[in-house]
């Protein structure tokens, strides 16, 4: 309910002049002691930079610049974090054990009651100030949607900013898919416009493809490389699974589309040069963020737009490349993440003002599950329930639709469709025709045709 209450603030309310009852501090202030409370040893305490101890001075100094929402919301989080770890690691020896300080003198389990008892009185306070300035408050939450789950890491490796040494290795994961499948190509793909494209890394000297990623346990650096069966990552979380198995189409198979395909001559010869390419599919939220920044602009804009942003409000990740030097990842912003971003921001990102507009229209129906289960559904009955969101047109329907995994759709007016099309038939007339002869594989004919006649040739 905290993080719900900063992210419905509005950027009047959040910094209004007056500190001691700004939302801002107010936030801060709860964020600051969850922060000290979940810590092993007071007396060691030290939070995360931009944040200083100011908080803990009985004189009351108030910190010397207003923190944005992003810093908070990140805070936030790195103090959900600390506090999971302590609930797992919690035995019965531990839960007795003293939280002893100036400000307490409780045993651990007393003291994670005093916190919990706090953090719900300043978001109670906080949704007052919201009912009281917007005329609105989130709603009521009665269970959390980060579960708790097993940490392998001691929680002094949590960090706001990870460094390589932060997160210990994990297991090799073997993914296998269909036949024939390449790495290369697919990786190729993803990593599109590599020299506007900061988000996904392809190095195809070193035959690896790399990406952050944000897991149960942190923000971390995952590196995928080709495998006889299909596919191998240095990480077995489940999150690095679902990126991998997504990312280079790992449960898409071929056959349908290759079949199809020998009926026509301009697809056939892609078939002949691109064998083993895969769509390389995408999360719905990212798919959004891809479908709405890339309206009416080139390739190499939107991917630049989207480094941006995620440099901006997903923060980086270093990581290690190939010949061992060191590398900071931008990470792709969460919904929450654009839901709280200011303007001005985003318009230092070159997104403009409607833009920015449908992006948070998008984030905020992500988190509402205004999408759940779309992908099942009719295509009129679906077109027709995200044609109904402001900024979303049947282009960007379509495109979304595609991109997550729905290849019976394709983007009709699409700028690299157009172009390729064209290239392969000599005009664009009968585009709409040859899209619906192709039936559930004319998503697998978009990314064939546009790689073959524009980057393969």
């Amino acid at each position: 309910m905290l993080e719900n209450a900063m992210i419905a603030c509005s950027e009047e309310l959040w910094s209004n002049g007056s500190k001691e009852f700004d939302f801002w501090y107010s936030a801060y202030h709860t964020l600051f002691f969850l922060d000290y409370d979940m810590s092993e040893s007071p007396a060691d305490f030290h939070p995360p930079a931009p944040f200083t101890l100011q908080e803990l001075d009985p004189t009351g100094v108030l910190p010397e610049r207003v923190y944005s929402k992003l810093e908070l919301l990140k805070y936030l989080e790195f103090g959900r974090e600390k506090c999971r770890v302590l609930i797992e690691g919690l035995t019965d020896e531990k839960a007795k054990q003293r939280f002893n300080s100036e400000f307490r003198n409780y045993s651990v389990l007393e003291n994670l009651f005093q916190s919990m008892r706090h953090v719900q009185h300043h978001a109670a306070q906080l949704n007052k100030l919201l009912r009281q300035h917007q005329d609105s408050a989130p709603n009521w939450v009665g269970r959390t949607k980060h579960p708790l789950h097993k940490l392998n890491q001691h929680f002094s490796r949590l960090s706001m900013n990870p460094s390589p040494n932060s997160v210990s290795s994990q297991n090799d994961l073997i993914l296998e898919t269909h036949q024939p499948f390449s790495f290369a190509l697919t990786a190729s793909v993803l990593a599109r416009l590599p020299q506007h494209n900061q988000v996904e890394r392809f190095d195809g000297v070193a035959g690896i493809h790399q990406r952050a990623i944000q897991t149960s346990t942190g923000a971390r650096v995952i590196t995928a490389k080709s495998h006889a069966k299909g596919l191998e990552i240095d990480d077995d979380s489940p999150e690095a699974r679902e990126w991998a198995i997504t990312s280079f189409g790992l449960e898409l198979d071929p056959a349908p589309f290759y079949k199809v395909a020998r009926k026509d001559s301009a697809l056939s010869s892609a078939v002949n040069s691109l064998a083993g390419l895969r769509p390389p599919l995408m999360t719905p939220w990212e798919a959004w963020v891809a479908a709405i920044l890339g309206q009416q602009i080139t390739l190499s804009f939107c991917l630049q737009q989207i480094s941006m942003v995620s440099k901006r409000f997903g923060g980086e990740v270093a990581g290690q490349l190939a010949d061992g030097s060191s590398h900071l990842f931008p990470l792709h912003p969460t919904p929450e993440q654009i839901l709280a971003a200011d303007e001005t921001g985003l318009l230092e990102c070159k997104i403009s003002r409607r833009k920015t507009e449908y992006l948070k229209t998008v984030a905020k129906a992500t988190l509402d599950g205004y999408f759940d289960g779309v992908l099942d559904g009719d295509v009129t009955d679906v077109l027709e329930h995200l044609t109904a969101l402001r900024g979303v047109g049947l282009w960007t329907a379509r495109y979304w639709l595609a991109t997550t995994g729905r290849l019976d759709f394709l983007a009709y007016g699409d700028a690299g469709l157009n172009a390729a099309y064209k290239t392969a038939y000599g005009s664009l007339d009968g585009i709409e025709a040859w899209g619906e002869a192709l039936g559930a594989t004319r998503g697998w004919a978009y990314y064939y045709l546009i790689w073959h006649t524009k980057y393969m040739k």
